[in-house]
């Protein structure tokens, strides 16, 4: 079974940046030029727009203003107060501009001595072609930042998708922080919905039928919500067995956690930050402790649906090569539920044509 990156489950230790390393790295980065995928949300910039253009609408009236005064009385030193208003404006836009972009130089640099004691890359912006229910949807969507690994068997990588959804004054930014793990072998679609992170109803971007919830033994229903296709029941709680829902519940209880192909794929609301210890220690969780749970399950399930599927174990005692696993069409993703809301604006239209139909041919 393919092993996780040991330096992931045995870091090396984490070298800070000293001073001179922050001032080169500024340095670079003027040089040749950076792509600033961290700077601060749509959101946030335009609120400083606005308080900018605010701000200089007012200056640009008090100066029109002085002009006129110091014209009529020729006394033009009445422009030396906006003037300087203006000027010191300009120059805390321009000083607050190098402190933000300073300082996400600095986390970057952290964020890369993070990954590599911990043998992984650092990348920023950039797409990301993931099955699961957070990918694929919205406008714009694509890698803030990310690590991946470099040694090891196991494909794992973490950092912060971001997509946004709907226009003009509704548009709405979506980040999350995910971690993606490679299995071995392909598993049905099952999704763990943690309660821990629902406020007020599931943090899901997709709603899933509930005819396909399915009850965990023991107070499992207390922190996950689990969804299986129609008929993988079984094959559901062979993978979620008592010993690996127990792991979840102490490593990842409040992750939602999604099983897609051969990926295991844990994701929560908010963006991630590579640079601090909680986050690696979280990837740790997820991507060794956890991940090995579910990767052992995957190295042994076969869909009996599919003819031929035959386990490691079989094909050792038929004595021919175990084919790829796969599993059957049905298995392979869950059945989305048409919220209510998609149904009130056809119906309202229909109902509409109908009276005016009425009238008119009436």
């Amino acid at each position: 079974m393919p092993e996780v990156a040991p330096s992931l489950a045995d870091p090396r230790p984490v070298r800070i940046p000293t001073h001179a390393e922050y001032v080169d790295n500024r340095r670079d980065a003027r040089e040749f030029g950076h792509d600033f995928a961290l700077l601060p949300t749509l959101g946030a910039a335009a609120v400083v727009a606005v308080a900018a253009a605010t701000a200089v609408v007012i200056a640009v009236l008090a100066l029109e203003d002085a002009v006129r005064s110091s014209t009529t009385t020729d006394d033009w030193s009445s422009l030396a107060g906006p003037l300087l208003g203006i000027g010191t404006f300009v120059g805390v836009l321009v000083l607050a501009y190098r402190v933000i972009v300073g300082r996400m130089l600095d986390r970057e640099l952290r964020a890369q001595r993070w990954a590599e004691a911990h043998g992984f890359a650092y990348e920023t912006g950039g797409e990301l072609h993931l099955p699961g229910l957070i990918f694929g949807i919205g406008d714009d969507p694509h890698v803030v930042e990310r690590v991946r690994s470099l040694d090891g068997a196991r494909s794992v990588e973490a950092g912060t998708y971001r997509y946004t959804t709907g226009s003009r004054k509704s548009r709405t930014i979506h980040e999350w922080t995910y971690v993606a793990v490679r299995l071995e072998a392909p598993l049905p679609h099952l999704v763990l919905d943690a309660r821990a992170n629902d406020l007020g109803g599931s943090n899901l971007p997709a709603s899933l039928s509930r005819h396909q919830r399915l009850s965990l033994e023991g107070d499992f229903d207390r922190w996950f919500q689990l969804y299986a296709p129609s008929g993988y029941e079984t094959d559901a709680l062979y993978v979620f067995t008592p010993d690996l829902m127990a792991l979840l519940i102490d490593q990842a209880g409040a992750d939602d956690v999604e099983l897609v192909d051969d990926w295991m794929i844990g994701y929560r609301k908010g963006p991630a930050d590579l640079a601090s210890p909680e986050f690696w220690e979280r990837l740790r969780r997820l991507g060794v402790t956890v991940a090995d749970g579910v990767a052992k399950r995957a190295a042994r399930y076969r869909d009996d649906r599919v003819t031929g599927n035959l386990r490691p174990a079989e094909a050792i005692l038929a004595g021919v090569a175990a084919p790829p696993a796969r599993v059957a069409t049905p298995g392979r993703r869950l059945r989305r539920r048409v919220s209510w809301r998609t149904w009130v604006v056809p119906v309202i239209a229909a109902v509409w044509i109908a009276i005016i139909a009425g009238r008119v041919f009436g």
